[in-house]
């Protein structure tokens, strides 16, 4: 007995009981709504025969998965969040417990409180923050690795007036910066 398609309904779990003479059954394609992922094999369970069937339950999930966003998604919508305005929200957001942070050659900031600690100083130090604008992107999913040209023009209260270029370089993991270095003139 071949059973070629079986259409699932659109529950977040599906079960499929089917009764045949002789062996396992060969199911080459499974139909599942347009709406739903792909679904996963959860359990395949032989159940006690009735005279010469068995009976076999296929229980598949149906739920959808939140698909991942790729480094470039994530770029803009950190960019855009910046652009707002929101620049500890995006580093809430975007970066991983575990960054490492660099401006120029000077030392590392290792760890998300630390880094935190530096991007709240910047914040809270802005006399006049007149703008900022994303230059130039470059992403490579495979590598993981994303380069945002900025051009900045505030006023801090330790710096003074800056208007200037910068290039960050950003290493990403599981949707979340793991490093990141910016590069300007001083």
């Amino acid at each position: 007995m071949l059973i070629s398609q079986i259409k699932l309904e659109p529950h977040p779990f599906s079960t499929i009981s089917i009764i045949f003479p002789q062996g396992l059954i060969t199911l080459p394609n499974i139909i599942y709504p347009h709406n739903f992922h792909k679904g996963y094999i959860k359990n395949l369970v032989k159940v006690k025969p009735k005279f010469q069937y068995h009976v076999y339950t296929l229980y598949v999930s149906t739920f959808k998965h939140k698909k991942m966003s790729s480094i470039k998604e994530n770029v803009e919508q950190l960019n855009n969040m910046i652009l707002q305005g929101d620049i500890l929200g995006a580093f809430d957001k975007f970066y991983a417990e575990d960054v490492v942070m660099q401006d120029n050659e000077t030392p590392l900031r290792e760890g998300k409180a630390a880094c935190r600690g530096f991007e709240e100083s910047f914040v809270n130090n802005l006399e006049e923050f007149r703008g900022a604008e994303v230059k130039n992107i470059l992403v490579s999913e495979e590598a993981g690795v994303s380069t945002v040209e900025w051009g900045f023009d505030y006023t801090h209260k330790e710096w003074g007036v800056r208007n200037y270029t910068q290039v960050s370089v950003q290493q990403w993991k599981d949707g979340q910066i793991v490093n990141e270095k910016f590069i300007y003139n001083s």
